[in-house]
């Protein structure tokens, strides 16, 4: 073994191999930051990607990423020792995180603009589904600065529809007005 670098695999997921956008030799130096923590005392040091396995795990479905731990001299890590790992994938420039029932067929969102006394208009903008995340799903898009997001599931929605914004003031009316009601029901009984 050398002293002084120590390779790490490292098994992820085809999507999550996916996000780390690595070249063709899988060589794009993601940075890897690694710790172990070992009672109260936690260690942590840094790496990047060198390549990755060329088949996958039949067990896991996993592909293995190999990156490696400089200056290991320093550290005194173990071969076969357990350490955690958090790779630093691509990053994204102007995108959103919306709803994951926002996006239409994973490839729109409806939009509200041209909003005067609580009405507006649809339009529905395309999206580039970067990714998604639990309930969640992350898009990149050009959105106007008045237009607002639609998370009502409107699934026939047509660009140019006229709709009316319930707004947080009568919504708390409402409220108030159904809470009396209740009261006023359990007076009587």
């Amino acid at each position: 073994y050398a002293k002084n670098v120590l390779e790490v695999h490292l098994p992820v997921s085809l999507r999550q191999y996916k996000q780390l956008a690595l070249d063709e030799n899988a060589k794009s130096k993601a940075k890897v930051e690694f710790y172990m923590v070992q009672g109260k005392s936690k260690s942590t040091w840094s790496g990047h990607v060198i390549r990755s396995s060329a088949a996958l795990d039949e067990s896991t479905n996993q592909l293995s990423i190999i990156s490696n731990i400089d200056e290991n001299e320093k550290y005194k890590i173990k071969i076969g020792q357990f350490v955690r790992a958090k790779i630093y994938g691509q990053v994204y420039d102007d995108v959103y995180v919306v709803p994951r029932s926002a996006v239409r067929q994973g490839k729109e969102i409806l939009l509200l603009k041209n909003v005067k006394d609580d009405e507006g208009e649809v339009s529905i903008q395309p999206v580039e589904l970067v990714r998604t995340e639990g309930n969640k799903s992350i898009i990149k898009t050009t959105v106007e600065d008045d237009a607002r997001l639609i998370i009502t599931p409107m699934p026939l929605a047509q660009a140019g529809l006229k709709i009316r914004i319930k707004n947080d003031k009568n919504a708390e009316e409402e409220k108030t007005a159904a809470e009396q009601a209740k009261t006023q029901n359990n007076k009587a009984s």
